[in-house]
């Protein structure tokens, strides 16, 4: 099985608090995903169109992991 992701960061509200998550994930049945880093664990419901759309408050810029069932990729995530 094959997993797509299209991943999009951006900044959002102030500097250094806060950034926006977003993507579409494919070729899954699995109706959620989840976020880790060091000290950081978050899960993300997918919406119907399996989409998701999550604000994030990090407290480090650096390497996190997305992950889907058994499926995961390294994730680089600024404060900017």
């Amino acid at each position: 099985m094959y997993l797509l992701l299209i991943l999009l960061l951006a900044s959002f509200t102030t500097l250094k608090e806060t950034i926006t998550v977003l993507g579409k994930i494919t070729n899954t049945e699995d109706e959620k995903i989840r976020i880790k880093g060091e000290s950081f664990d978050k899960e993300i419901k997918l919406k119907t169109n399996r989409s998701f759309s999550e604000n994030l408050k990090i407290k480090y810029e650096g390497l996190y992991t997305i992950a889907i069932a058994k499926n995961s990729i390294p994730l680089y995530l600024l404060k900017e």
